[in-house]
């Protein structure tokens, strides 16, 4: 592992070398999910309800509810399919920081 930061602190006469490494590590951790009750894998399926079949990921598109986007631009019906005109409407805007506050 590559030392973070490296110095000198030196206590009078007496000078130690110093390398900071970073305390954790990045690893990749897959989690499976489960029927509790007998431990086998759950299938995460894309199914047409209206069709009652599977449907390919290819034929799959995202749904856009109007009342939970009061930005975006209002289509007939309850929620239209989203598009990638819709893209800069559905964007957050902000930089996402959050101030800082000082007590004096």
């Amino acid at each position: 592992m590559r030392g973070v930061w490296s110095g000198i602190i030196q206590f009078g006469m007496v000078a130690l070398p110093v390398r900071l490494y970073g305390a954790t590590e990045e690893h990749a951790v897959r989690l499976h999910k489960i029927h509790a009750a007998d431990g086998s894998r759950v299938e995460h399926r894309r199914f047409c309800r209206a069709e009652g079949r599977e449907v390919p990921y290819e034929e799959v598109a995202r749904l856009r509810e109007a009342r939970r986007h009061r930005g975006a631009a209002h289509r007939a019906g309850p929620g239209a399919p989203a598009t990638a005109d819709d893209h800069p409407q559905l964007t957050p805007t902000g930089s996402g920081a959050v101030p800082a506050r000082t007590d004096g």
